[in-house]
């Protein structure tokens, strides 16, 4: 059964580009958006953007939280993230959700690497005291990305 079932209250998932159909709702309309457009090493710049993080967050309702999956092979898009919460004044928290069964590895399953960002105060218990999730600070000369502006070797894996 797919997790999202399983969901506590209502949890509606909206197919789509993310910008788009986030255009169309009302502000302050989500407690949660789960941004999770990664698939294999496609990269969807757009959605990583200071324009993308500012429709988000006028999206949420006061308290809400804006989760990332940004898992990658080659890129580390984890500063970039911190990047657009500081920008945003949001707190930002990170992951990596490590695979140590190998029967897992055998399986298919690779590690996976989450961020969320909020509102400073916000972030829920289940984040905050939990040891695997920690601060990302951005490089001070990173510039964020804009819808008119990436730069993917920021991001590149050394």
């Amino acid at each position: 059964m797919p997790c999202w079932r399983s969901c506590r209250g209502t949890c509606t998932i909206v197919p789509g580009d993310a910008r788009l159909e986030l255009a169309r709702a009302a502000d302050g309309s989500y407690d949660v958006l789960a941004l999770d457009a990664f698939s294999s090493d496609f990269i969807p710049t757009h959605l990583l953007t200071q324009e993308a993080a500012r429709l988000y967050q006028h999206k949420l309702r006061p308290g809400g939280v804006l989760v990332y999956h940004i898992s990658s092979r080659f890129l580390d898009f984890a500063p970039m993230v911190a990047k657009l919460a500081e920008g945003l004044g949001m707190v930002c928290l990170s992951r990596l959700d490590c695979i140590e069964d190998p029967a897992e590895v055998e399986a298919g399953r690779m590690p996976s690497r989450y961020q969320v960002m909020a509102e400073p105060g916000v972030l829920p218990d289940c984040v905050t005291q939990r040891s695997d999730w920690s601060p990302v600070t951005p490089p001070a000369d990173m510039p964020p990305w804009r819808d008119d502006y990436c730069n993917l070797w920021s991001v590149l894996r050394r």
